[in-house]
């Protein structure tokens, strides 16, 4: 017998089985299994690696799992040549790893390296130039991790697929695979994609069933077809199919506009992640950063705190240089970066949008002296000196660009939009910060009325506070200016900056945080003066973060009180031929503030399980609806097609739902006779039945015929 049988006219489609004696059936279930597992491991890989711009041998990776996918398929015959598939596989790769730690390691760095780009832009993380490609060798060494991984990837699916055959544990699969591309936002090929899903699909109408048959018939299974067919695929399943993922797209779209993320959030994710993607942004930059100096000069961290606590202060690499006349006494700001709204425990300024123009041509219009620079940038990141206006600018072929910055003076500014703005955007802080900072200017009397409230500021943070350029970075779960304030106590100029910009704002004075590099007047004079200019280098280790407080009978004026070391006191610690200074990366270290408590185990269960069963309860509520809208629909489809039919037919109708209830499959009403006489006695039976044949193929048959055989047939 075959194993594809072509049906007829009346029931077109093809139905697909395997009769317990039938080879073909056999080999053909085989052959579709190991296929699915190719496929399905070939796309999971190429997702994987491609996705995160790993440069390995994709056909070396595709050579391992063809060969897995069918030496562990032909192994599952039972459990004893499966175990010891596994174990023999287990064993080798434990061996490989042994023997060859250190290629495997360097070749996690390496793809570490590779895939930094795609990390660094889905978490916010600052650019790291020259990673170092630990093996000469990085063909080997690149492989021999994802040839592993290749490997671990073929043996669950064929777990999955050929010994389990678990569309649940699949579709989980998928879930977390499709959830990891996402939150790293990687580019992939959507050609993987669709093969995951096909690769889904036909696991999903592939089971199995007590000695391996291949089935599936959901129509089947209120319909009662014959059961010697056990998989069947037809038009009718695949308008099944469609309708089943619009139910489930539109349930999807359904609970989420009801069941808000925001109440799930607030029962459980809030309480136990705090945030996902900052706590995974944090290990991921402590992670790189135990193997590899970080530098900074391109973003200065675009507001993303507590990133220069792994940065090893830097006095030899150059970020930038600038032409200008030399200067004589004071410092010389380079805005790289200027926050506006500050988010409590995501750690991180919103970058303002305030490009300085209604600053710059209030200083212009009052005659406010003015210095040109020219600034070179090998990246081209724009430097802006404090008070210019950038607008327009831009690096010529030479990559150069001029500016011309003004010298601040009090000058009022009169545009009351520009000013109703400053009011609305730099007043902002949140009521955490607020409680921690109220608390603090009622101990040390600060107040807005303070004439003297710079050195009052300077007081308090030299008297109470330490600044470290090696300061550590903030635990899991704290925020940051409010652990600096009240825990550690000890920080760097992100930390003080940040702290400042908070209490002025408190206090109801607008304020800003700016982050960028801060050179002092004697660096523009060590060079050789060249028609009344210098041309000064600006290092890693000027980068700087200040406070700029804002008076519309003023306008924005820098705050400069942090007591950051000179550039002569960092080049004495860090100007020697090896930075000792060594970051804390260690995970214990970052979560070693959690509330033990908080995270029992028991705990995060009750409460999780608390949210999701909410959810599982909408969920529920809904699908029943769903399904209760679609049934009344079907029934009331139904009644409308029985009440336009004529009579004979609606007689014909009912005695074939009698049938049906007596489990009577023939065509002669005789034999349903019998079996309704056993019920209700011959009498009666040979009464209904003649009044069936009668409303069936009499003519001029009323309603109230019909209405007489209903009446008939309701007394049994």
């Amino acid at each position: 017998m075959s194993g594809v049988k072509i049906l007829n006219r009346e029931n077109t489609g093809i139905k697909l089985y395997k009769p317990e004696n039938n080879i073909v059936g056999s080999i053909l279930m085989f052959v579709v299994r190991v296929a699915v597992c190719v496929l399905s491991s070939w796309a999971v890989c190429n997702i994987i690696f491609r996705g995160f711009n790993i440069e390995c041998d994709y056909n070396y990776i595709n050579k391992i799992i063809f060969a897995l996918s069918l030496i562990l398929s032909l192994l599952q015959i039972n459990i004893v040549t499966m175990a010891g598939g596994y174990i023999f596989i287990a064993y080798k790769i434990y061996n490989y790893f042994l023997s060859n730690k250190d290629i495997i390691k360097g070749g996690l760095k390496i793809m570490a390296n590779q895939c930094y780009s795609v990390v660094a832009n889905a978490l916010e993380l600052p650019a790291a130039d020259g990673f170092d490609n630990v093996l000469s060798d990085t063909y080997t060494a690149v492989n021999s991790v994802t040839g592993i991984m290749g490997a671990v990837i073929t043996c669950a699916m064929v777990l999955i697929i050929v010994r389990f055959c678990s569309k649940t544990m699949y579709a989980i699969g998928c879930c977390i695979l499709f959830s990891v591309i996402s939150f790293f936002e990687c580019s992939v090929n959507n050609m993987y994609f669709a093969v995951i899903l096909i690769c889904l699909g036909i696991v999903i109408v592939t089971g199995t069933g007590e000695k391996g048959i291949i089935r599936l018939d959901i129509l089947g299974l209120f319909l009662k077809r014959n059961k010697k067919y056990k998989l069947r695929i037809s038009g009718g399943y695949f308008i099944q199919l469609c309708i089943i993922a619009v139910v489930i797209s539109s349930l999807s779209y359904g609970i989420k506009g009801i069941y808000t993320s925001e109440r799930f959030d607030s029962a459980f994710t809030d309480k136990y992640s705090e945030n996902i993607k900052v706590t995974a942004r944090d290990i991921a930059f402590m992670k790189y950063a135990e193997y590899k100096n970080f530098y900074m000069p391109e973003n200065v961290s675009m507001g993303q705190l507590g990133y220069v606590a792994y940065v090893k202060p830097n006095v030899k690499t150059d970020v930038f240089s600038f032409e200008s006349e030399p200067v004589r006494e004071g410092k010389i700001y380079f805005k790289a970066f200027t926050g506006e709204s500050y988010n409590y425990r995501y750690n991180s300024w919103s970058e303002s949008k305030d490009n300085d123009s209604v600053m710059t041509e209030a200083l212009k219009n009052s005659g406010a002296a003015s210095r040109e620079y020219e600034i070179k940038s090998s990246k081209e990141i724009l430097y802006s000196p404090v008070y210019s206006d950038t607008t327009g600018n831009a690096y010529d072929e030479n990559k150069k660009m001029k500016v011309t910055a003004y010298e601040y003076e009090y000058v009022e500014i009169e545009n009351e939009e520009y000013n109703n703005s400053v009011n609305e955007k730099y007043l902002q802080i949140d009521e955490e910060n607020k409680a921690v900072i109220d608390e603090i200017c009622r101990e040390q009397n600060f107040s807005r009325d303070d004439s003297d409230l710079q050195d009052k500021l300077k007081n308090y943070f030299e008297n109470n506070f330490n600044y470290s350029s090696e300061t550590g970075g903030t635990p899991y779960g704290k925020d940051f200016v409010n652990y600096f304030l009240t825990e550690s106590k000890e920080g760097n100029f992100t930390q003080y900056a940040s702290a400042i910009t908070l209490i002025y704002r408190n206090l109801g004075i607008p304020a800003r945080y700016v982050s960028g590099y801060v050179v002092e007047g004697e660096q523009t004079l060590g060079s050789r003066i060249k028609n009344g200019k210098t041309t000064t280098k600006v290092k890693q280790a000027n980068m700087q973060s200040w406070v700029e407080i804002y008076d519309s009978k003023g306008g924005w004026q820098i705050v400069d009180i942090i007591p950051v070391p000179s550039m002569e006191e960092l080049e004495e610690k860090y100007g020697g031929e090896e930075n000792t200074y060594t970051p804390d990366t260690s995970i214990e270290s970052y979560f070693s503030t959690v509330d033990k408590e908080k995270f029992e185990p028991a705990n995060i269960v009750k409460t999780g399980g608390t949210a999701l069963l909410k959810a599982v309860t909408v969920c529920v509520v809904l699908v029943i609806g769903l399904l209760l809208i679609i049934f009344l629909a079907i029934k009331g489809r139904n009644y409308y097609e029985y009440l336009i039919v004529d009579n004979n037919k609606k007689a014909f109708i009912i005695m074939e739902k009698l049938k049906k209830k007596f489990k009577y499959n023939g065509t002669v009403y005789k034999e349903l006779e019998e079996k309704i006489s056993l019920k209700c006695g011959k009498e009666k039976a040979r009464e209904i039945i003649k009044e069936g044949e009668r409303c069936i193929f009499a003519d001029k048959i009323q309603y109230e015929d019909i209405k007489k055989l209903k009446k008939l047939i309701k007394e049994i």
